[in-house]
């Protein structure tokens, strides 16, 4: 039985090794009944990040590959935000979809950030990206298949009012067309995480 997902590379700037191993050697090296499907979204931040937290793309995600640093620009007129930041926000708002920060700067350990390829490792970007970034893409797709089991167990118990139990199973499916966020809850996410960062980094 094939199983499809749907993961979503977001890059203000597509790096294009990275975009030519999603889109033709990742899928050789993922199990026979894996079904990836790969979109990418290039961001534009004269749109603001309102514009990409509601983007169905996005929504219906199983996993997304965002870079940590969208924002190049520091004069973006309608909010900036990192990558970070949006793993917070989709987490806070669609807690089974699973994401993965890369950046250009080395690995963090404590954020879970991803280096992107650099022709000085030594390697070809397919020996790169299945060293440093597969194991990541397979462990979010063993997460989904976590989240799937749960939705089907809730799915068995009858216990649960009709439409709560409705709107959790969509969710844990990744099938439920959420309700768009306003830019004000969005805003308030941001200050959130900001806030809660300070307090980390005290």
């Amino acid at each position: 039985m094939v199983k499809k997902y749907r993961l979503v590379y977001i890059d203000d700037e597509m790096e294009i090794s990275l975009s030519h191993y999603l889109d033709k050697h990742l899928k050789d090296e993922l199990d026979g009944t894996i079904e990836l499907e790969c979109e990418e979204i290039k961001f534009d931040p004269s749109l603001g990040y309102n514009s990409l937290i509601n983007d169905i793309r996005v929504r219906r995600a199983n996993i997304i590959l965002i870079d940590s640093r969208l924002f190049e620009d520091r004069n973006a007129s309608k909010g900036k935000f990192s990558g970070e930041e949006f793993k917070f926000i989709i987490k806070r708002s669609y807690p089974y979809i699973e994401v993965l920060v890369i950046s250009q700067n080395k690995m963090d350990a404590s954020l879970q950030i991803i280096p992107k390829y650099n022709c000085d490792c030594g390697m070809s970007p397919e020996e790169y990206y299945d060293a440093n970034l597969l194991q990541h893409i397979k462990n979010a797709i063993a997460q989904v298949d976590l989240y799937r089991t749960l939705a089907n167990c809730f799915e068995e118990n009858d216990n649960w009012e009709p439409l709560i139990k409705e709107r959790a199973i969509s969710n844990l499916k990744g099938t439920e067309s959420y309700t768009e966020l306003t830019k004000e809850d969005i805003d308030r996410l941001v200050i959130g995480f900001k806030e809660l960062t300070e307090k980390v980094n005290g």
